[in-house]
């Protein structure tokens, strides 16, 4: 490293400002502008006792440091361009020659060719942290600490098998996830758990996309998906990029971390042309690969969907994404309208006839409009669970009725209504059976 060093952080702006200023630097400020950034690391890792340049074995390294249990190599570079994936392979080569618990951390202010990240990314180990300008900017101008942003690199790294995450993507998500409301999304058929009465909170999605939905989209789309309960998402417009996989595991960590939050998994809508077989395969098997913990649903979007800057999802959309929720919801053919069916019964009970001294309840006929009566328990308990049938089945979908494993018995909600009604019933003298 170079020799003058930087006393205090006010210096260290002023002299990473200066550099950034440079827009056509003479050949001699390019020259100087590399030593300041050496100057610049050196401060920024003052506590962390870096050693200083040093050659070894024809090698020039820019220094080192240890922390974590590990060696850190570090190289330092501000090029006018992106660094090419030559620069990378060299420097991995010096780092693969030193002991297994050594890694390599390359500065670069350029950033880096697609190149040199795929590079890496296709190697047999990654063992290199890229940092580029958005991070110097996060350290210097931000005061963010050396340190943090190292541990969010690593976790990245770790977490998806990627060297190269800009910590600007933490800084995003935690403002976003904090910041961005809620979307709750009533359930068409009424909510099985009532939040009022101290149930669990409304399991939450969230949605991520590369297209232009909006809010009231996809809240439309999840309330005529028929889930039988009510959800609540999160809504990110994204890129398909280097950094999807990151963008994924950062934003579902931080939900998922949220006791407030019921997260249950991330869907994913990509234009089709933007986003292919193998962009998802890749996607699916990193996540797998890493053991990111997340469920997620990838549903490509065919450009011809497109209608007049408004998306519209094919049947098979629909459908994918209608099995993805109800899955992770475990909604299946036991979710009939229940809250339909027990109003239907309070409705059928309060209509009728109570006769105490006959001992019966009289009903009317609903589709002949002709009354009958009852004059036992079991009989009243027989009729009811018929009621709450024919409501639960003209309200259910078509696609859970035709299942084969569709055979609901509505004794018990037949039951549970009726004890609302003990008193009345007792007068009939079938108070017991309650």
């Amino acid at each position: 490293m170079a020799k003058d060093k930087i006393l205090d952080f006010d210096e260290l702006k002023d002299l990473y400002r200066n550099a950034k200023s440079l827009e056509t630097p003479t050949k001699a400020e390019s020259r100087q502008r590399g030593y300041d950034l050496e100057r610049i690391v050196e401060f920024l890792l003052i506590d962390l006792e870096v050693k200083a340049a040093y050659n070894t074995a024809g090698e020039q390294i820019d220094g080192s440091f240890f922390l974590f249990g590990q060696t850190f190599l570090l190289e330092a570079k501000w090029h006018a361009k992106s660094l090419p994936a030559s620069d990378i392979y060299a420097f991995k080569g010096k780092v693969d020659g030193k002991f297994h618990t050594s890694s390599g951390i390359f500065i670069s202010y350029s950033g880096y060719s697609s190149q040199a990240i795929e590079a890496l990314r296709s190697g047999k180990s990654i063992n290199i942290l890229l940092f580029d300008k958005t991070d110097l900017d996060s350290i210097i101008e931000e005061e963010v600490p050396f340190i943090d942003v190292l541990k969010f690199k690593l976790r990245e790294a770790g977490d998806t098998g990627l060297p190269y995450v800009p910590y600007s993507l933490a800084k995003v998500a935690k403002r976003k996830v904090q910041a961005d409301e809620i979307v709750m999304v009533p359930s068409k058929y009424g909510k099985l758990v009532d939040d009022d009465l101290g149930g669990p909170v409304s399991p939450m999605f969230l949605v991520l996309s590369n297209l232009s939905f909006s809010e009231q989209q996809i809240s439309t789309i999840i309330k005529d998906l028929q889930l039988y309960q009510s959800v609540s998402f999160q809504f990110k417009r994204i890129r398909t990029d280097q950094f999807l996989v990151s963008t994924i595991s950062t934003f579902s960590s931080l939900l998922a971390a949220d006791a407030d939050n019921n997260f249950m998994g991330v869907l994913l809508l990509v234009e089709n042309n933007q986003f292919d077989d193998d962009d998802e395969d890749y996607l699916l098997e990193v996540l797998h690969k890493n053991a990111i913990a997340v469920d997620i649903s990838v549903v490509r979007i065919q450009e011809s969907n497109k209608v007049q800057n408004k998306i519209v999802l094919s049947k098979s959309n629909i459908q994918g994404i209608k099995k993805f929720m109800r899955d992770l919801l475990e909604v299946d053919s036991c979710f009939y309208n229940k809250i339909g069916a027990r109003n239907a019964l309070r409705n059928e009970l309060n209509e009728a006839d109570w006769d105490y001294e006959e001992k019966s309840i009289t009903f009317i006929d609903g589709e002949h409009g002709m009354p009958f009566s009852i004059d036992s328990f079991q009989n009243l308990l027989s009729h009811l669970s018929d009621v709450a049938n024919n409501i639960a089945t003209e309200e259910t979908p078509l696609d859970i009725l035709n299942d084969a494993e569709y055979d609901q018995d509505f004794d018990d909600l037949a039951y549970e209504v009726l004890s609302e009604y003990k008193k009345r019933l007792s007068k009939l003298g079938w108070g017991d059976e309650i």
